[in-house]
């Protein structure tokens, strides 16, 4: 007899239905939780790690969650040397064991440096100062040691690392200069050259141990930096971002960084604009089943158990002995109304139930990911459109109320050659990406444009200005038109784009990056665009990529405007939109998922708070 299919499973149906037959070999991606662990560490009730506890460890189970990102441990600080060693010891002990038991891959999430100014594992030293001028977590040797040995230990992730080392001004932000490397004083090639460095140097501390770090950005910018240092790069969509942005910088990093250590994974994350969760139960199932097509290593969300309580603190220190009975909840999307909770609501340490956003990742991890393998990885990624840029890590801040300080340094400002690239995107999307940047915190966005999951874009890829140092025969995946564009490339990199264009792409350009006799005739021209055919192919030199002469040729590589396209090898992805938070997937001109016929609720602003939309 066969056995009656779970409800879930045949919930599953419902939610994710299916075109023909799953495929029966493939990719598929590990899929995780982000553990905030603000209910059981923060709790006074309980004042410990989740997995200490019945309820965190039934919960993790039902979700069907593979690894964890992990903010639970913490290395025992505070006491003297012996007793720091012992306590860490026995936690390290404690997690282990429980990861030897579930079979769970393991993270450990770095983010606690980000607003702490000082730890002390050996007496007298900061161990969130490993080097003069930086201020980053780095996990004592004798420490990464033992965590190494645990049963599923993979990697170390720097959460927001990079919004640390760009973002002056921070209110808590635990040193005067940036995380990684002091950059206040630098130019943008300094600036560039000196990170690099420093992600090389903490990329060898970590791989000696067979460690990988992880680089978890919250702004679409840098991912070029940490994939050249070997690094893998894991962006956040949701959150704040317009969905197709860190999408193509993550896939062109790691395509062109891949030989130095590079992978792919996925962050989507519930929180946005100061809101918890901030987005819809639609927006958080696309985002699950969108990633999942993208061909990543491993999806995690963000996060598991975090409660959003109405002055509550984000510092674990200044959280504890929280009464979790009385608490008011904090802002959040109409979707979340009445439950603070994330993925699950404990009641107890022994009793749980699953939010809808939790029935929602159960319902893709458990049923729809091992019913749908991927049938290529992101490492095939192909593109319509390439982009070629410095990394300068500009994403919109002179609109914003973050610090203008590229890279970290204070003499380096926002301009129009680092801000060039919002225009382009703001063509690529049919209008829907700002002209002012590439982040919901731009002041034309917040608190005017609601959370929305879909973004039109054809299949786009970003590389940075070493491409053809790189790799001096790259295809640029396919591209027919290639965007030059920020504050120089490299002559191997314009080498190769005029071979390019020579069989046949069309190359678009700032006027300061063309090679040299189009900047003469350029200069001469005294026009905003001047086009020039060379050999099959031909230039456009302009001074923003708004004109016309860009606009006429770029539409014909443009999909509908309900239509986020990708290309794997051979395989089509087309994300389709039904109302910016619900998508259709179709793969090769099959079906992959429809969304449920009745749409969860909508958010829209009322000054600095979503509210129901009608």
């Amino acid at each position: 007899m066969k056995p009656i299919p779970s409800f879930a499973a045949i919930l599953a149906l419902i939610v994710y239905p299916l075109s023909g037959a799953p495929q029966t070999d493939g990719h598929l991606p590990a899929v995780g939780v982000d553990t905030a662990g603000t209910f059981f560490l923060r709790n006074k009730a309980y004042a410990g790690e989740g997995w200490r506890f019945p309820a965190w460890r039934d919960a993790i189970a039902e979700l069907g969650a593979e690894f964890l990102m992990d903010h639970y441990f913490e290395v025992a600080t505070g006491g003297t040397l012996r007793e720091n060693e012992a306590a860490t010891r026995a936690r390290i002990k404690a997690l282990g064991d429980y990861l030897g038991k579930s079979g769970l891959d393991y993270v450990f999430n770095l983010e606690t440096a980000n607003w702490t100014p000082r730890k002390e594992y050996i007496p007298g030293q900061n161990m969130f100062e490993p080097h003069p001028g930086a201020h980053y977590y780095q996990v004592p040797e004798p420490v990464l040691e033992e965590m190494a040995k645990m049963p599923g230990m993979r990697a170390v992730c720097f959460d927001e690392i990079e919004h640390v080392q760009i973002s002056s001004g921070l209110k808590s932000r635990p040193s005067e200069y940036p995380a990684l490397a002091d950059t206040r004083r630098m130019t943008l090639p300094e600036a560039n050259a000196a990170l690099v460095a420093r992600l090389i140097q903490i990329r060898e501390y970590y791989k000696k141990h067979g460690v990988t770090p992880v680089a978890e950005n919250v702004w679409p910018v840098m991912q070029h930096l940490f994939a050249r240092a070997g690094w893998t790069v894991s962006p956040k969509i949701m959150k704040e971002s317009w969905t197709p942005v860190p999408v193509a910088m993550a896939l062109g990093a790691g395509i062109e960084y891949e030989n130095a250590g590079a992978d792919v994974w996925m962050n989507p994350d519930l929180w946005f604009c100061g809101h918890y969760p901030g987005h819809s139960v639609d927006e958080t199932r696309s985002a699950l089943v969108f990633s999942h097509w993208l061909g990543v290593s491993r999806i995690y969300l963000e996060n598991m158990d975090y409660v959003n309580a109405r002055g509550g603190a984000h510092q674990p220190d200044a959280a504890k002995n929280f009464d979790y009975t009385k608490i008011v909840q904090g802002r959040h999307h109409p979707d979340a109304a009445g439950s603070p909770a994330s993925l699950v609501q404990f009641a107890n340490d022994r009793e749980f139930s699953l939010t809808a956003y939790g029935r929602v990742f159960r319902d893709y991890a458990r049923d729809y990911k091992p019913s749908n393998p991927v049938p290529y990885t992101w490492r095939d990624a192909r593109c319509r459109v390439a982009i070629v840029r410095f990394e300068d890590s500009c994403w919109g801040q002179r609109d914003s109320t973050f610090g203008d300080t590229l890279l970290g340094s204070e003499i380096e400002k926002s301009t129009p050659e680092t801000e060039a690239w919002f225009g382009i995107w703001h063509r690529l999307s049919h209008g829907v990406i700002p002209k002012k940047g590439l982040s919901f915190h731009i002041k034309a966005a917040k608190y005017n444009e609601a959370p929305r999951f879909f973004v039109p874009a054809p299949p786009t890829l970003v590389f940075d200005h070493r491409i053809g140092d790189e790799h001096p025969d790259f295809d640029f995946r396919g591209a027919k038109m290639i965007f030059l564009t920020g504050i120089g490339l490299s002559k191997a990199t314009v080498g190769l784009v005029q071979r390019r264009v020579k069989e046949g792409a069309v190359a678009v350009t700032l006027h300061h990056l063309a090679p040299d006799e189009l900047k003469r005739q350029f200069a001469a021209s005294g026009q905003e665009e001047l086009e020039v055919a060379d050999g099959a192919g031909r230039w456009i030199v302009c001074r923003d990529f708004l004109g016309a002469k860009v606009r006429a040729a770029l539409a014909p590589l443009l999909g509908p405007s309900d239509e986020l396209q990708y290309q794997f090898g051979e395989h089509r992805l087309i994300i389709k939109n039904i109302d910016n938070d619900r998508i259709e997937v179709w793969l090769d001109g099959q079906r992959r998922h429809t969304p449920p016929a009745m749409p969860s609720k909508r958010a829209k602003w009322d000054g600095q708070n979503l509210v129901l939309k009608e």
